[in-house]
């Protein structure tokens, strides 16, 4: 359970030498790294001094912050009240801490619901030092009351949806709020309606707790450590913001979001009321049948035609259902997919057929004659420089000759010593010509230049290729 310190000016302080503002109770188990740090978040300064015996002429804070000493997080709830002359006759406050782990938020209202409606919190400090009890945890129970809807929030921003506007993001990364003097105790209520938006059903008591917060922001304070910072006109607080060009945001000016909290927040939320339990002991005013027929009602699914035929099955057959995952899928989708499939497969298929080894410009020939002859594909890139003087063909017994037992490759070219070539093209070419020599069909050059394409295989423009002739 949570620890609690009390900081304020008194005679003698808990440890010993001490007097003046200092500790005068704490848990016993606080670490002194901490007692430090809250000593140091204790400070109060008086906005009217001269109305120093009326406490309600200044004003009470209440803050939550999330400290973090080396490594170790604490969640740290602080009220500060004024509390007259103390025995010096010197301005006197009270600060009461409640320091929380994160491991005992789960059972908690949210902070502002705490700093709200605890009962332990203390105004003034009577008697010697001493070490404090941990407060029991049923003291936390009288803290969860519902604050919704935000009428507060309606009748000090203008509009109850304005309680979920501290949520978004441009409150939430750290926002200046400018109040009405004296507000203090209603910006907590405020807050209390916007924490509880966060876990209006019970299920998520930490979410409340990642938003930290003060009703009245003092100069020397870290606006860092707070994501809503409560300030009023012509505090120190509020110069020193406008030194810094902080921007300031009125709350009547809060945003009012477009989401389902701001209808929990202008509309109470109506939760279904829990089952009343029947006594122990105590049999059921329902017959056994209706009971039976009232469980079979409420765990048949959805009545379909499917669901009609499955409800033909006597009931001696059926089987107890046992925990599964089930999963549907509507037809549309189905066929959503089967399109899908249908195209991926054509692509494939189109992808397979271009990637085929096609001689371009070269037709391919078995040496034995067919029927019909065979179409050589039309080249992609480049295409072929002709002419108009086509040489012969050559004879039949040299074709023959030339195919031994492969193909025959025929290279219809005007001049062989000038000519393109595709470039899948070359490896047959290179066949073709030791064959192409043994002819005696003229005298073949020492060399062949190809040229290759300027947009394939990243070859700069007008870039040769030699392709040499051996025997």
């Amino acid at each position: 359970m949570p620890w609690q310190l009390i900081y304020t000016s008194a005679p003698r302080g808990l440890v010993s030498g001490q007097s003046g503002f200092c500790t005068v109770a704490r848990s016993a188990d606080l670490r002194e790294a901490l007692v430090q740090r809250l000593e140091q978040i204790s400070s109060y300064h008086y906005l009217r001094v001269s109305e120093a015996a009326t406490a309600k002429s200044n004003p009470s804070i209440a803050a939550y912050r999330l400290l973090d000493l080396r490594g170790a997080k604490y969640h740290v709830l602080t009220r500060i009240q004024p509390c007259g002359l103390d025995f010096t006759a010197r301005t006197n406050h009270l600060a009461h801490h409640l320091i929380f782990q994160a491991d005992e938020l789960g059972n908690l209202p949210s902070p502002a619901a705490i700093l709200r409606n605890w009962p332990g919190w203390l105004s003034s400090w009577q008697g010697d030092p001493r070490l404090l009890e941990t407060p029991a945890a049923s003291s936390f129970a009288s803290s969860s009351k519902s604050f919704l809807p935000a009428v507060t929030g309606a009748r000090l921003a203008g509009d109850a949806g304005r309680a979920a506007g501290l949520l978004e993001s441009e409150c939430v990364r750290g926002c200046y709020l400018v109040c009405p003097p004296g507000s203090e105790e209603q910006v907590l209520d405020m807050y209390c309606e916007t924490l509880q938006l966060l876990n209006f059903n019970g299920q998520f008591p930490l979410r409340p707790w990642r938003h930290t917060f003060t009703s009245f922001l003092q100069a020397e304070d870290n606006p860092n450590d707070f994501h809503w910072r409560a300030c009023q006109e012509n505090t120190p607080s509020y110069q020193l913001a406008v030194t810094r060009s902080a921007p300031l945001l009125p709350l009547r000016s809060v945003r009012v979001p477009s989401n389902s909290l701001v209808k929990l927040a202008r509309d109470e939320p109506r939760l279904p009321p829990p089952p009343a339990p029947s006594p122990t002991g105590s049999p059921s005013a329902e017959p056994p049948e209706l009971k039976k027929k009232l469980s079979l009602q409420k765990s048949s699914p959805p009545k379909t035609a499917w669901n009609d035929l499955y409800a033909q099955r006597p009931l001696s057959n059926t089987k107890p259902a046992s925990p599964e995952m089930q999963f549907s899928i509507r037809w549309a989708t189905l066929a959503s997919l089967g399109i899908f499939a249908g195209v991926i497969g054509i692509l494939m298929w189109l992808k397979h057929s271009a990637n085929r080894p096609a001689e371009e410009g070269i037709v391919a020939m078995d040496s034995t004659p067919k029927p019909s002859p065979v179409i050589a594909p039309a080249p992609v890139v480049p295409r072929y420089k002709t002419s108009s003087v086509v040489s012969p063909a050559p004879e039949a017994d040299k074709l023959n000759w030339l195919a031994g037992g492969g193909p025959t490759y025929i290279l219809p070219v005007a001049n062989l010593t000038n000519f393109s070539l595709p470039m899948t093209s070359i490896l047959p070419l290179g066949n073709l010509l030791p064959r192409y020599d043994k002819l005696e069909v003229g005298a073949l050059p020492n060399d062949i230049q190809l040229t290759v394409g300027i947009d394939r295989w990243d070859f700069p423009p007008g870039a040769r290729l030699i392709v040499l002739a051996t025997k």
